[in-house]
């Protein structure tokens, strides 16, 4: 008896004939735009805020505490591709631990 394909590790990566392909933005993922998306503009007005604060980086921690917005990567990502400069940098915090750090360094050209 044959396996069904999902019991395969490569599911996830399998194509069927039967799946269309996806209409992705530019960079290869959908994404939501600023001027429509409360998640993305709260992730951007925290940013924005920051840089007027001591190095004007926030972490992730710091975002999903402040804003509420768990999957801070992909919003990340979206945000990029709305045209904000954001930069990243994985370092430690005072208390040892290692926590990735975000600044907007450039505003978005469009929204």
């Amino acid at each position: 008896m044959r396996e069904h394909p999902s019991a395969s590790p490569y599911y996830h990566t399998m194509r069927f004939e039967s799946q269309q392909p996806r209409d992705v933005g530019v960079g290869g993922m959908k994404h939501r735009k600023l001027s429509k998306n409360a998640a993305l503009q709260k992730v951007y007005r925290y940013l924005k805020g920051a840089r007027g604060r001591g190095d004007g980086t926030v972490t992730t921690r710091d975002i999903i505490l402040r804003t509420g917005v768990c999957a801070v990567n992909s919003v990340i990502a979206e945000l990029r591709e709305n045209g904000c400069e954001i930069s990243c940098e994985h370092r430690r915090d005072e208390d040892g631990k290692p926590r990735w750090h975000y600044r907007l360094e450039k505003e978005p050209t469009h929204g």
